[in-house]
């Protein structure tokens, strides 16, 4: 990520990843490779065990980014950075802050951890003005 923050965001610890959550992400999602959801099958693709789908990571990043959307402002657009793996029973923290503001527009920076401190995600959102 670019330069340093203007403004930073609280951070946010979302509980650990159950199988019960991938289950049920892998449902809503279409997404039923067993890495998701089996030991077995997870390990013997070479993985240290289950784990969480990339796209549940950045749902928790674009709650948070919604949680810290500026007074009159939208989430327009936030783009991912995928850079390791969250792992079954894994808690993730997401921090972040501002890194531009204009009067129309704010760009906003989000990076997601394992508990052991492993960064898996990290994400750039743009807010706009509401219309």
């Amino acid at each position: 990520m670019k330069g340093a923050l203007k403004d930073i965001f609280a951070s946010r610890e979302f509980p650990p990843i159950t199988l019960a959550q991938l289950q049920a992400y892998a449902k809503a999602s279409g997404d039923s490779n067993p890495i998701h959801v089996d030991e077995a099958a997870a390990r013997g693709a070479g993985l240290p065990g289950i784990i969480a789908h990339g796209m549940l990571t950045a749902g928790l990043i674009a709650e948070h980014a919604s949680a810290n959307c500026p007074s009159g402002f939208k989430l327009a657009r936030i783009d991912y950075h995928f850079r390791g793996m969250t792992l079954l029973g894994d808690t993730v923290t997401v921090s972040g802050g501002i890194r531009e503001r204009a009067t129309d527009r704010i760009v906003c920076e989000f990076h997601a951890k394992t508990g052991s401190g492993e960064e898996t995600t990290s994400a750039v959102a743009e807010f706009t003005v509401n219309s």
